[in-house]
């Protein structure tokens, strides 16, 4: 069962989706619904919630601008829309799941369907690499859309999240794009020392060159990479255990 959100301001709206879900997708439970931005954060996180249906009218939250105000990379996220034309297009466009007001049966099927694929194919990907780097030492295997690039984990000097993928930046490389998402590689990496001072960044704590006490980070390459304030205090903390091992470490 897909643990899913609803958001929207108005709450006749809220109970004719549910009420649409609970007859129509017999493989998404709604697990809490509100008109409050913050509230459903605090949703994501505590019920681990893998749907979100939004009204991008909520909140006044601009459509592209709500991802990163999210406390998971891992959310799949449906729009819902009363926009005919500009809107739409760029949805369209950008492969973005999105519904359009008032929504029909055959058009959630579908939309359902899609979600449901992209959920189980994260699912495989995070227990395909999980048992690679089991069986391989620290070598990660990458999926990409051509398939599977394989590297040392040493060697990755951080990955950055994109819209629906990730960024994975190396020692000798700095091009290969995988298909999955920032959340897969946090499960994957973390065991060989990596730490995610930002939403859309996770880094290899051996590779730091500096950290900035204005919070940022030095990696390096050279890169600037943020460290989120609620993340601060975590990563001071590893200071000790990082300076331990590199000499170079130096804050100002």
């Amino acid at each position: 069962m897909i643990t899913s959100l609803l958001l929207d301001q108005q709450p006749d709206a809220l109970l004719r989706l549910e009420n649409k879900i609970n007859k129509i997708c017999p493989n998404i439970v709604v697990t809490a619904a509100t008109n409050c931005l913050q509230e459903a954060n605090q949703f994501i996180l505590e019920k681990k919630i893998e749907l979100l249906f939004l009204d991008v009218a909520t909140g006044g939250t601009p459509l592209f601008d709500f991802r990163s105000t999210t406390v998971s990379p891992d959310l799949e996220i449906v729009f819902l829309t009363k926009e005919k034309s500009l809107t739409l297009d760029v949805m369209k466009k950008c492969s973005i799941q999105y519904l359009s007001k008032p929504v029909l049966d055959k058009e959630l099927i579908s939309v359902a369907n899609a979600v449901e694929h992209n959920i189980q194919r994260k699912k495989e990907a995070t227990q395909f690499l999980l048992k690679r780097g089991k069986f391989k030492n620290d070598l990660i295997g990458i999926p990409t859309m051509e398939g599977y690039e394989f590297i040392s984990a040493h060697k990755i000097i951080r990955c950055e999240g994109l819209q629906k993928c990730t960024r994975v930046v190396t020692q000798d490389r700095s091009d290969i794009v995988s298909s999955y998402n920032l959340g897969v590689f946090k499960k994957l990496l973390q065991p060989f020392g990596f730490f995610l001072p930002h939403k859309s960044f996770l880094i290899n704590l051996s590779l730091i060159k500096k950290f900035h006490k204005e919070g940022t980070i030095t990696m390096v390459d050279g890169t600037y990479v943020p460290l989120a304030r609620r993340k601060r205090n975590d990563f001071l903390n590893l200071i000790p255990r990082i300076t331990g091992h590199r000499g170079d470490f130096i804050t100002r």
